[in-house]
This record gives C-alpha cells, structure tokens and sequence, in this order.
C-alpha cells in the first residue's frame, strides 16, 4: 500500500494513499487529503465495514456511476481475474461486474502511483488526480480520460466526505449537493457530491474537475482550543 505523507504551512499534515484497485478492504482507503493537526482530525478518513450505513463504495471520494447499458465486453473481460479478495477472503467469487451496473472507480481501474497523485486505468476509462500542497492548502485535480463511449443514467464525478464542525473550507467551481452520510471510525461526514443525470462520454471525451482544501490558520486555532 502506498501512502504519502506531507506537511502544510502552519503545522498540519495531509496524508492520502493509492487505491488499492478493489483488492483490499474499505477501511483501507484514503484516495482523499486526511488532514491533521496535534491529533485532531480536519477531514474525515475512511474505514468501517462495507454494507454498514454510511460505509460503502459510494463515500469512498472516488468517482462513480450507474451505466446505462449493459457491461461493455471489454470491461467484463478485463475483470475476469481481478477478484474481489481482501483481508478476510471475503467477495472472492462475486463478480465486479454488479448486476446493478454500478460502476465504482475503485474497483474497476487498477491503479498506480505517480508523481504528485496517482492513477487508474481500465479498458474503458483512464483517471489521473493529482494533489497540489499550497501553503495552507491542498489542491485536487482530476482528469478522466474516455478510451471508449460509456453513458451513464447518473454519474457522480466527485464525491466528497466533510466534517461540518471543522476548519476547512472547500473551495468548488461547481455547486455540490449536500448528500448522506460518511461513517468510519473517526465519526460521521456529511458526503458533497456533483450528480450528472444521463450523460453520454464519447470516445476521446476528458473531463476535469478541481477542488481545493483551504485551512484558515485562525480557524484552525480556535478549533483546537
């Protein structure tokens, strides 16, 4: 499991880790920025059990969505071997092609590190995000890259876990709902999601979205006292 670790102006530290391509457990994941500051958290960090309320592929931050039609061959062969096996063996003979045509990223790329982020790749879609330290801020660019026409009945590019008595604002140039629960071990998250209805991603298409945590460092104080 890779994970990153690095410091932000005023003393706080953000951690984030590549996904581990559905092989692992959900409480393993952290695809987005777990900021800390002297053993406080500022940003949810995942974990608990699959199935549980407010714990399931959906809070994971990782993009997904409900495909139209049925699962495109190449995704289905693709699959095949990629079994679903984690700490406790469980899922190992469920196919990742869900009869519920829930597509999640997690589970249908394989992903590896890159420079500043990292990236996943499937025969349908390339995914690169990367995160940007700025002082007291992160910044999260994702790029979706459509190697083949994919429509989808809903698509939720971004998917984000915030914790309403923190410090941190989230800076977005879209508008994003306010949507469920994040539960884990650290304690509960409202979820802020972009939902798109019936999009259709031709083959070439890119989408990009970026997004920025911003720590006010006075905020950030008061919080601790």
């Amino acid at each position: 499991m890779n994970i990153f670790q690095h410091k932000l102006d005023g003393g706080a530290s953000v951690i984030w880790a590549v996904p581990l391509s559905g092989y692992g457990h959900i409480a393993d994941e952290q695809p987005l920025p777990y900021i800390h500051y002297q053993g406080k958290e500022l940003t949810p960090r995942f974990g608990g059990e699959d199935g549980q309320e407010g714990c399931g592929l959906h809070t994971i931050g990782l993009p997904w969505g409900i495909l139209k039609n049925r699962w495109p061959l190449s995704q289905k062969i693709f699959n095949i071997f990629r079994k679903n096996i984690n700490i406790y063996w469980r899922n190992i003979f469920v196919s990742r092609c869900r009869a519920d045509k829930n597509f999640y990223f997690l589970e249908q790329l394989d992903y590896i590190a890159s420079p500043q982020g990292f990236m996943g790749e499937s025969p349908l879609i390339r995914f690169e995000r990367k995160f940007l330290i700025e002082g007291a801020s992160v910044q999260v660019e994702d790029t979706i890259v459509f190697k083949k026409t994919v429509l989808f009945e809903v698509f939720y590019p971004v998917n984000i876990p915030l914790l309403d008595n923190s410090p941190i604002k989230l800076i977005s140039k879209e508008f994003l709902i306010r949507r469920g629960k994040q539960r884990s071990s650290a304690g509960e998250a409202v979820m802020h999601v972009l939902e798109k209805n019936s999009i259709e991603f031709k083959e070439g298409d890119t989408y990009m979205y970026q997004y920025k945590y911003y720590i006010n460092k006075g905020n950030t104080k008061a919080h601790m006292e």
